[in-house]
């Protein structure tokens, strides 16, 4: 074995091993913390929870969910979801809600494409704290997608306190926010991008700033990750105390990631506790964060892990002018490359590969959205959709747009068909189905 290779090995053993005594010594100091005091280790798997019934009024332009333990009664989380699934975003908030005690409310009337999302906005949270008679010192925003963006907006013009925003980014993070700001996406989720930063950024300092990931793709995080964020947000605006957060959750992640040797979650998992976090936990993560940054394996690691985003961008690039060239059977072989390279990478390129699969996904739609809107090039449509179908043969919206195209070929069984499909697998938006069909193709295709 040559030095090089023997250097190597010793050096990734001694952070493997930092690694090791850096969560153990973390584990210690929250024992120790913890003596005097009662600590729950919950855990963010629903199907181990019982949960008070959520307050849910009919005619409304919001659902609401109250914890049975309202610890923290001048608190309200705001939650918007890209299609307005108030439902899907009270069942996701839940959790962290009853974690920490607190009213959040979901909007049913703001969804992607609003022109007028600010008022629908403020229209949703006036009527929800008149009808359940709240005065909140505390206002939080959190959104999903397209519901993320909108909430970071809103925030900019209003008294918000704090926004979590969950599969994208701000797109400038040199921008400073006047309330903290918590970003979340996962590692397969093709707006990453807009929310990662390097371990050398400033970003690591920034006190009221932090990017969470998760193992996940373009979709809600999981419970324990919105309460991580939600942790954060409480307590860099001063809503909660250090020892109101739930600790145990938190450095199970970092053991996890140790364990697997993941050092950039590992680092992230470092990096919330130190921002929450005074005294000798919050100096014993600062060091242990400085540690990594100067170690030269994780120079190494997070230099590889930056080439690796750059040649994810060019991929995609190329990939934006290859849709309009290539016909359906070079797409075939290039969407079979990309799956068995998912298949036999490790690590963080396998998590690039399979953003990349994700960001076909949103292109296609973008594409064919544009097509059958008249806004696009009509003439690939038909390309465009078998190329779609082929990429992610379940996928709610190809089959709405098939529908689309069928109805406006006149082929109303076809149509049918399709929507009966896209209804199958989740398609929701109601007004867009009654804007595009008559009441009697989406009846036949409500139909069992």
């Amino acid at each position: 074995m040559s030095d090089y290779k023997l250097y190597m090995l010793e050096s990734r053993s001694k952070l493997l091993l930092t690694m090791k005594t850096i969560f153990n010594f973390l584990l210690l100091l929250f024992i120790l913390a913890s003596c005097n005091e009662t600590v729950s280790n919950k855990q963010g798997d629903e199907t181990k929870k019982v949960y008070s019934k959520p307050s849910i009024s009919e005619n409304k332009l919001y659902d609401s969910y109250k914890p049975e333990n309202l610890k923290l009664p001048n608190v309200l989380f705001v939650v918007i979801d890209a299609h307005a699934d108030s439902k899907l975003a009270i069942k996701n908030f839940r959790w962290a809600a009853e974690q920490y005690g607190f009213h959040v409310i979901a909007l049913n009337n703001v969804k992607n494409n609003d022109q007028k999302y600010e008022q629908h906005i403020q229209q949703g949270i006036s009527q929800a704290k008149d009808d359940l008679q709240l005065d909140p010192k505390h206002i939080f925003l959190a959104g999903f997608s397209g519901g993320a963006r909108m909430a970071l907006n809103y925030a900019f013009n209003k008294a918000i306190q704090g926004v979590i925003m969950m599969g994208a980014g701000p797109g400038k993070q040199s921008v400073s926010f006047p309330f903290p700001l918590v970003m979340i996406t996962g590692t397969h989720d093709f707006n990453f991008i807009e929310q990662y930063y390097p371990i050398t950024s400033s970003q690591v300092d920034n006190p009221n700033l932090i990017a969470l990931h998760w193992q996940g793709k373009h979709e809600w995080p999981d419970s324990s990750t919105i309460a991580d964020a939600v942790s954060f947000i409480l307590y860099t605006s001063s809503a909660i105390d250090e020892q109101n957060i739930e600790r145990i959750p938190q450095l199970e992640k970092v053991k996890q990631a140790q364990k697997e040797n993941n050092l950039f979650l590992y680092f992230k998992g470092l990096e919330l506790i130190s921002k929450t976090s005074t005294g000798k936990m919050h100096e014993k993560t600062r060091e242990s964060l400085a540690a990594i940054q100067q170690s030269t394996q994780a120079q190494q690691y997070f230099n590889r892990f930056n080439t690796t985003l750059n040649s994810e961008q060019k991929r995609n690039q190329i990939y934006m002018q290859d849709l309009d060239d290539k016909d359906l059977n070079w797409w075939k072989a290039a969407i079979s490359k990309l799956d068995n390279l998912i298949a036999s990478e490790k690590g963080m390129e396998a998590d690039s590969y399979a953003r990349t699969r994700a960001y076909l996904g949103i292109l296609l739609y973008s594409r064919t959205s544009a097509a059958v809107s008249g806004r696009g090039n009509a003439k690939l449509l038909p390309k465009y959709l078998e190329v779609y179908e082929y990429l992610e043969p379940e996928n709610a919206d190809l089959f709405f747009f098939k529908a689309v195209y069928a109805h406006a070929l006149g082929n109303t069984e076809e149509a049918i068909i399709n929507l009966k499909k896209a209804l199958k697998y989740g398609f929701i938006d109601d007004e867009k189905l009654h804007q595009s069909f008559p009441q009697v193709i989406i009846s036949a295709a409500q139909k069992p």
